[in-house]
């Protein structure tokens, strides 16, 4: 049977800087973590061999004072010394061996020792230090963790006071003392990683989370700009270059209001400015006597003044001079509903919040407006629904209608200005092109958003139109 080998996983690179500084911290200070443990396992070396490198000097050095006083030959002498504990022999000058740092520093206790217990210091040179366990195997890591009595072995050669070089080779243990290796292990493991992990991902965390919090600052204040260009200006603190980009970002935040304010005030007082030339032209096409021409400049004067007043419904949609009030989107609803059942329209609500949203009372009823009558205008009908978020941070509302829908490449396209899909030139049916765009633009004043979705049957048929508009709760409760 015939088998597909499964694709390797692979260690892929945090996506978040917040993941790459941890990794990259960790990983540093875990290379710095693994030094001190060999920084630990050198000095817990040195200690267990303390003492039978102070043993040895001492035999040593005994064994030098008998044979520079023996009166019988010197070879005759050195065979009197040999046992399993010390050997000794006659050599020829060597260079001196080449050692590990850590044996080095045995070779300048065994210098200091063998000098105290003689009349001065005597030319040595260690040869090599071994380690062995309490089974007597040559094994350093076993001996400094594992053993009760680790023996120590040191090959050293010493010049006499005649010049001649003799080598000794000596065994020695630690006294009686036990050095309890699972004190020793415990400790390794709890302060060389126990306690230093847990410093050191603490510090790590600390540290990323300071190193990353502006950027998460600034992140969240584009986005807010992004949402509403009148959101608060970035706090300009921290590190010099924190403060720069805070800067940099509140100063662009400045230049696209201005430019933003300026063309909506352009926009406006233009439009302004052409409802008193709509006005006399109304009185004059009332003077000519063609009907049908008169009949066709009153629809084209009726068209620049909806364009004109849409114009400025969008300008008051994003500038509100009253201020923020607690507003009841219940009595709203209801209100707003039974203005379109007046003039015919099928509106039914569903649900009640009984909440308080904190807002513009003008701008909210101009956007809820915006969107029943859109529902009415081109779904026949609007079904309201109103909740309350499971987590009680925001109110939602939705108005579905049972009309043609929107093409999903254009529902992000609508929300813009002067954006009408209806192609024909039936002003009626059409718009303006601002409706939703004021809505959009008036829910984002507020901190919510609105989105549009087509509503759809189990097989794929459209149903209609669907609009979702959330608010923040914020401190609006009653």
């Amino acid at each position: 049977m015939a088998t597909t080998d499964a694709p390797a996983r692979r260690l892929t690179w945090p996506r978040t800087l917040y993941g790459r500084l941890v990794v990259l911290l960790l990983g540093g200070m875990l290379l710095a973590q693994l030094l001190t443990g060999t920084i630990w396992f050198d000095a817990r070396y040195e200690r267990v061999m303390e003492i039978p490198t102070r043993l040895a000097a001492s035999e040593v050095a005994h064994a030098l004072r008998l044979l520079e006083s023996a009166q019988v030959p010197r070879r005759q002498a050195i065979d009197a010394f040999q046992d399993d504990a010390l050997r000794i022999s006659a050599i020829a000058p060597e260079a001196p061996a080449a050692l590990e740092p850590r044996d080095r520093e045995l070779e300048r206790l065994l210098r200091e020792a063998v000098a105290l217990r003689l009349d001065g210091p005597r030319p040595l040179h260690l040869r090599h230090a071994t380690l062995y366990d309490d089974h007597g195997h040559p094994h350093a890591n076993a001996a400094v963790f594992g053993s009760h009595a680790p023996e120590g072995r040191l090959v050293l050669d010493v010049q006499t006071r005649d010049g001649d070089w003799l080598r000794f080779d000596v065994r020695a243990g630690q006294a009686g003392l036990e050095l309890r290796p699972t004190y020793a292990f415990g400790d390794y493991l709890l302060r060389i990683y126990g306690v230093r992990a847990l410093v050191i991902v603490l510090l790590a965390w600390a540290a990323v989370h300071w190193i990353t919090r502006p950027l998460t600052r600034l992140a969240q204040a584009a986005q807010a700009l992004g949402d509403d260009v009148n959101s608060p200006p970035l706090p300009v603190t921290g590190p010099r270059e924190v403060r720069q980009a805070a800067e940099a970002f509140n100063r662009m935040q400045a230049r696209v209001l201005e430019s933003l304010q300026a063309r909506e005030q352009l926009l406006a007082a233009v439009s302004h400015d052409l409802r008193s030339p709509i006005t006399r032209l109304r009185l004059r096409v009332e003077l000519l006597e063609d009907p049908l021409a008169r009949e066709r400049l009153r629809a084209d004067l009726a068209h620049m003044q909806e364009l004109v007043d849409s114009i400025l419904d969008y300008y008051a949609g994003r500038h509100e001079d009253a201020p923020m009030q607690q507003v009841d989107l219940d009595t709203l609803l209801d209100a707003l509903a039974e203005d379109l059942r007046e003039t015919g329209a099928e509106v039914a609500i569903a649900g009640q919040t009984g909440l308080l949203v904190r807002g513009y009372a003008g701008s909210l009823r101009r956007a809820i407006g915006n969107l029943l009558e859109n529902a009415v205008r081109y779904g026949q009908r609007a079904r309201v629904a109103l909740s309350l978020d499971a987590d009680g941070r925001g109110v939602r509302l939705r108005i579905d209608d049972d009309g043609p829908g929107i093409p999903d490449d254009a529902l992000e396209q609508v929300l813009q200005p002067f954006v009408r899909l209806e192609r024909s030139r039936n002003r009626h049916t059409g718009g303006i092109g601002l409706g939703l765009s004021i809505a959009d633009g008036i829910v984002r004043a507020h901190g919510g958003r609105l989105q549009l979705r087509n509503r759809r049957d189990a097989s794929g048929g459209l149903q209609g139109l669907q609009a979702e508009l959330w608010l923040p709760l914020q401190d609006a409760r009653p």
